[in-house]
């Protein structure tokens, strides 16, 4: 027991105690407003909710009640943070019901299929049959669910309380039902449109429950498939995982790597949602990665330099993900406070008690030394719904450190260690998948969830018909050769020239490397000029990274290339060189090789953003255009910065316009059309996306062309998203590249596909999808996918194809060289170079 205080374990439930994500509102939680006199801010805690799943509060509505008679919990920090009269911001609707956020943003069904599109299925390639990680759902004709309003007098502040005093009357509101303290989902629709029951609670206080009918959920509704996930996470808790985050891990088969003090803990991720012709059920076998070590611990190791123990703890914990075991709670680390400790007071219930008397007497943890500072955490969700911040009051010896740091990234020991479980081959993964459908159907507390909501889960994989679009050509200098089944045209380099070099060669060039390493650089250029003359690149005898980049690409426009010695001793040296010699012909603009394509007037447009590591506030986006691969197979990037926080770039449209007066300049004219692939786009960001920027960039194209003197362009506007958790097998492998699935498992209200344009040679291939929300280019199915297919072989940093488009991957490469080493814009006379690569 008294590890587990130390470690923060939280204490078992009752069995009888009904659980919630909400929880009890007596947790420390600091809330600041500002101080319209003074500009300061003031301190003003309520409670934190614990965060068990038996609700249905991801699909909720409704605005959650809370009566204006309710006790509100306050707790304050220290004595002169808040004032004895703040009072919490409300608003109330007429009901007197809390306005809040609502949440569900990835069950909105978004629709973006063009109303003019008869058929998104492309017919060309050869078939292959898929297994897929979905399973479908069946249902029984007559199944439907019945919303409710739940109301108690006198009215609950705590909402385990209220579900607690309606769980007596199960027998009444049928075994199938989902309460989450304010509404009511169930499949038995009462006689009366409003049902009044009594109830007690254990205080022996009587209550009055008025339960009224709102209406039925329709099929076709986002709360309808809220409430299918919510059961089937209620079904998988009689499998006794844990709940963390949005997802369930089982920490009792927990996999210990005890030489980087790491955990790992196997769970899935689970979606229900409806796609094509049925509701499929789609779920990804996932890891969490939790560290042995607390915050405390990362403290304890800064103590050792007393001068700088406050900035370098600081330093080492600020933005790190943690885990509360007391209620499988995570948070974000946004600063520490010094000035307070466990011993601190804030008000709870009316009287004043210090952090260390509250979790001995709700969680039964011992806090050991009271001494230590306290964390804070911000909510975001609810700083972004009112003027304040929301701040959660943290234990650094009850936080757990979650996830991995750079250094721990770049540890290859560490990462093969990790990639032994984590990286499964498509026969483990389906088994794992075959698995935790058996125990669905064979635990009695999840089947008998799943009986009472009249739910039937298949107990197979669910198949799917794909295509494999036959293999590109990759144009040399002096002919075509095919990419090959695994999409890799590495060896072709040995008798093939680049498409196109500097016609001089190489000559205005210098090398610096410490005097120590002269072997090692002598090694390294006699491997470059021997595999760069090979490939038709001449060179001429020539006459730390962050700060060489910088110098190179801020202060002098004068393309630069990285090599650490690590790299010069690699026995691989020729290889090294043959990639060397590539990205040195490319950083002065000049192109190893093409791909046929049969569009002309072609502009492809890739997006990304990435934060800067620097100033989290702080983001740069990255836009990179081809200017018609027909005729000079060259490129433009731009970059701007914009803030971290913001889904849609306001720089976007600057950043194109450039772009257009650049394949101008070169070309006479404007190009006839433009697919614009849009990256870093979170699917609650869809319909914003879609109704704003995308609106916008149209808009703006027309009145551009139009000043021209022009015909407005051809435009396909294709989100593409690599988060994806769905996941294809051919034969218990993995599918080969040029694999598209475009039926079954895609989303009916969405123009979209998936593809598989990548080898791995490791664990299961993850397929990219792409969904076109806006085309008037009049091209079939088949030829959008193959153009995507296509723009996949033009990543220039390997002779193979990747995930995405290669104007996505060179946007990223961009985006994230900005800011990670830059942060600052480089110079406009590198636009036409690829000096990021």
């Amino acid at each position: 027991m008294a590890e587990d205080q130390g470690r923060g374990r939280r204490r078992p439930l009752d069995d009888d105690e009904p659980s919630t994500s909400r929880g009890s509102r007596d947790e420390p939680r600091s809330k600041i407003f500002k101080d319209s006199s003074s500009g300061g801010s003031r301190s003003d805690s309520r409670a934190q909710p614990s965060s068990s799943d038996s609700r249905a509060g991801s699909s909720r509505s409704d605005p959650r009640v809370e009566r204006s008679g309710a006790p509100h919990d306050r707790e304050r920090v220290g004595g002169s943070q808040a004032p004895a009269g703040a009072t919490r911001q409300e608003r109330r609707d007429e009901s007197g019901s809390t306005d809040r956020r609502p949440r569900g943003d990835r069950f909105d069904m978004v629709a973006t299929r063009p109303a003019e599109l008869v058929s998104k299925l492309g017919k060309d390639g050869r078939p292959i049959r898929l297994q897929t990680n979905f399973f479908r759902l069946n249902t029984k004709p007559e199944w439907r669910i019945v919303h409710y309003c739940v109301e108690f007098e006198p009215s609950i502040e705590n909402p385990r309380v209220r579900m607690g005093i309606l769980s007596e009357h199960a027998n009444v509101l049928g075994s199938g039902y989902l309460f989450d303290g304010l509404q009511l989902f169930t499949t038995r629709k009462f006689e009366q449109e409003l049902t009044v029951l009594r109830g007690k609670s254990r205080l022996d206080i009587d209550y009055t429950i008025s339960i009224k009918c709102v209406g039925f959920i329709s099929t076709a509704e986002p709360r309808f498939l809220q409430v299918l996930n919510l059961i089937l996470r209620r079904s998988m808790k009689g499998l006794k995982l844990e709940l963390v985050g949005r997802n369930f891990f089982d920490p009792h088969a927990k996999i210990e790597i005890r030489e980087h003090k790491l955990e790992l803990w196997p769970g899935y991720e689970t979606s229900i949602r409806q796609h094509e012709k049925d509701i499929l059920l789609c779920t990804e076998i996932a890891h969490k990665v939790m560290r042995t070590e607390t915050v405390y611990d990362i403290m304890r190791r800064c103590s050792q330099n007393p001068s700088r123990h406050q900035d370098e703890f600081r330093l080492n914990v600020l933005d790190l993900i943690v885990l509360t075991d007391y209620n499988n709670k995570t948070y974000r680390i946004n600063d520490v406070d010094f000035g307070q400790t466990p011993k601190s007071t804030f008000s709870c219930k009316g009287r004043d008690i210090s952090f260390v008397e509250y979790y001995q007497t709700k969680y039964n943890i011992r806090i050991r030394d009271h001494n230590q500072p306290l964390l804070i955490s911000k909510n975001r969700d609810k700083a972004q719904k009112t003027n304040a911040s929301e701040l959660v009051v943290l234990i650094p010896e009850l936080c757990r450190v979650t996830g991995l740091n750079d250094n721990m990234r770049s540890n290859f020991q560490l990462m093969r260690s990790m990639s032994e479980y984590t990286r499964m081959n498509p026969n483990r993964r389906i088994d794992r998948l075959r698995t935790f459908n058996r125990r669905l159907h064979s635990t009695p507390e999840s089947v008998k969830v799943l009986r009472d909501w009249h739910m039937d889960l298949d107990q197979n994989l669910t198949e799917v018909q794909g295509r494999i679009i036959e293999q590109q050509k990759i144009v040399f200098h002096h002919g075509k050769v095919p990419a090959g089944e695994t999409a890799d045209w590495t060896r072709s380099f040995r008798d093939q020239k680049m498409l196109t070099t500097p016609s001089d060669g190489i000559d205005r060039w210098a090398v610096i490397a410490p005097e120590r390493n002269s072997y090692e650089l002598k090694t390294l250029l006699e491997n470059l000029f021997r595999a760069a003359n090979g490939m038709g690149l001449k060179f001429r005898s020539p006459h730390e990274y962050s700060a060489i980049k910088k110098r190179g690409y801020i202060d002098r426009a004068v393309p630069t290339q990285v090599v650490t010695i690590k790299t010069a001793k690699n026995r691989g040296l020729m290889s090294i060189a043959t990639k060397i010699a590539i990205q040195l012909n490319c950083k002065l603009g000049y192109t190893p090789w093409m791909i046929e394509l049969p569009l002309s007037g072609l502009m492809t447009i890739g997006f990304d953003i990435a934060k800067s590591t620097r100033d989290r506030k702080r983001a740069y986006g990255a836009l990179v255009a081809s200017m018609d691969l027909q005729q000079n197979s060259t490129y433009f990037s731009t970059v701007s910065e914009c803030s971290a926080f913001d889904v849609l770039s306001n720089t976007l449209w600057p950043m194109m316009a450039k772009a257009l007066r650049q394949y101008s300049r070169e070309h006479k004219k404007l190009p006839t059309r433009i697919v614009f692939y849009r990256d870093g786009v979170s699917s609650g960001s869809l319909k914003q996306l879609f109704e704003y920027e995308v609106k916008d960039i149209v808009e703006k194209l027309d009145a551009e062309y139009k000043r021209a003197g022009a015909d407005p362009p051809q435009l396909a506007y294709i989100v593409v998203t690599k988060s994806m958790n769905a996941r294809f097998f051919a034969n218990g492998g993995n599918p080969p590249p040029g694999t598209v699935v475009d039926d079954v498992i895609t989303l009916p209200e969405r123009y979209d596909f998936y593809l598989v344009s990548q080898q791995v040679r490791q664990g299961t291939v993850s397929p990219t999808s792409y969904n076109v929300v806006y085309s008037n280019m009049g091209i079939s199915p088949d030829k959008m996918q193959k153009l995507t297919y296509k723009m996949c072989h033009l990543y220039y940093n390997w002779s193979g194809t990747t995930r995405v488009p290669a104007v996505c991957q060179y946007a990223k490469k961009l985006a994230t060289l900005v800011g990670t080493n830059l942060h600052a814009i480089p110079q406009n006379a590198l636009e036409k170079k690829f000096y990021y690569l």
